[in-house]
């Protein structure tokens, strides 16, 4: 009986392997980004979504395309749950969020002395900056 040589892994395969959450320390790491808000500002920020019934447009660090999302199924202290899916989202996975203008967001960001931007009528949070 021959032995069986292990088969190699190239790193492409075993970063598809990872969880989400990893896979996201490991882009935060390599791209040097440096975080925005603490699990505890995002958890009030949805809070606040989810009390006003905000539409907000989410978009993760590993995907290239935003979604919007219309209600919050479940929020944890540090993670989000948008669809029925039932994978959650860290807020460590978060690299932005965008909803239309509203006074308690922004009351509570400027309140916080939170970074964000505002283009006309659009509020974009971000996760991180460079």
């Amino acid at each position: 009986m021959k032995n069986k040589k292990p088969k190699k892994i190239n790193k492409t395969e075993k970063f598809k392997k990872l969880s989400r959450s990893k896979k996201a320390k490991i882009i935060i790491s390599e791209q040097g980004y440096s975080g925005i808000l603490n699990n505890q500002k995002w958890h009030n920020i949805f809070e606040i979504i989810e009390n006003k019934n905000i539409v907000f447009k989410i978009k993760l660090l590993l995907n290239s395309n935003a979604n919007y999302c219309a209600f919050i199924r479940e929020l944890s202290e540090t993670s989000i749950l948008i669809d029925d899916s039932g994978k959650f989202i860290e807020f460590l996975e978060i690299d932005y969020i965008e909803m239309n203008k509203n006074d308690d967001i922004l009351a509570f960001l400027n309140n916080k002395e939170t970074e964000y931007f505002m283009d006309e009528n659009i509020i974009k949070i971000l996760g991180y900056k460079k």
